[in-house]
C-alpha cells in the first residue's frame, strides 16, 4: 500500500514521461505481486498503434521480438483473434491452449520450446499462459496494457492478486489519460 501511495503522489507531479511512470508501476508490481515476467504496451500518439516499450524478467531476444510487434486497438481487444478468459473488468487470461500462432509472437516467449507441453494441472501455469491487464482513459479508450506471465510459484494467481491488478490499471488509466 505504501508503494501504491508513492506512485500516486509521484503521479501528481507528472514530471515523468508515461514510459518512466509505467516502468515505476511495473517495478512496484514486480515487488508485490507474484509475477516474474512483464511487458508494457502503450499507444503511440503518432500512429495510434500499440507497441511494447518496457520489460522486466525477459530474455533479451524475447524483448527484441516484442519491440517488433504493433497492434491496433481492435486487434488487441478482439476475442476472435486472441481468445481469452475474462478475470476482472481490466484483466484477461490467455491460456496457451487458445494461443493463435501469429508471425513474430512465438519469439516473445522466454521458453518457446515448452509451448507445446500438455497442462498437468488447472492450478499450474505453463509456458504460453499470460495475463493482460488493460488501462483505459476516463472515456474508456484503451491506452495500453501490462502483459504478465510466470508466477514465482508457478501457480495461477490468487483472486486478491487479480483484484490488485484491476485497481492498479484503474489508477494508471486515470494518471496517464
Amino acid at each position: 500500500m505504501a508503494d501504491l501511495e508513492k506512485i500516486l503522489s509521484q503521479s501528481r507531479v507528472r514530471s515523468d514521461s508515461p514510459k518512466q511512470f509505467l516502468e515505476q508501476v511495473m517495478n512496484t508490481m514486480y515487488r508485490h505481486l507474484d509475477f516474474s515476467e512483464f511487458a508494457v504496451a502503450f499507444k503511440d500518439p503518432r500512429d495510434g498503434l500499440f507497441r511494447y516499450i518496457a520489460f522486466m524478467g525477459m530474455r533479451r531476444d524475447a524483448e527484441t521480438a516484442y519491440r517488433k510487434l504493433s497492434y491496433n486497438a481492435d486487434d488487441a481487444l478482439s476475442q476472435s483473434k486472441y481468445p481469452r478468459i475474462k478475470c476482472t473488468p481490466s484483466v484477461d487470461f490467455f491460456p496457451s491452449e487458445l494461443r493463435p500462432e501469429r508471425d513474430g509472437e512465438i519469439e516473445t516467449f522466454n521458453r518457446p520450446g515448452l509451448l507445446r507441453q500438455q497442462r498437468t494441472s488447472l492450478e499450474m501455469l505453463q509456458e504460453g499462459d499470460y495475463f493482460c491487464a488493460y488501462f483505459q482513459s476516463q472515456r474508456g479508450d484503451l491506452i495500453g496494457w501490462f502483459d504478465l506471465a510466470r508466477t514465482k510459484d508457478g501457480r495461477f494467481p490468487s483472486g486478491n492478486t487479480l483484484r490488485w491488478l484491476n485497481l492498479i490499471c484503474t489508477i494508471v488509466g486515470k494518471v496517464i489519460a
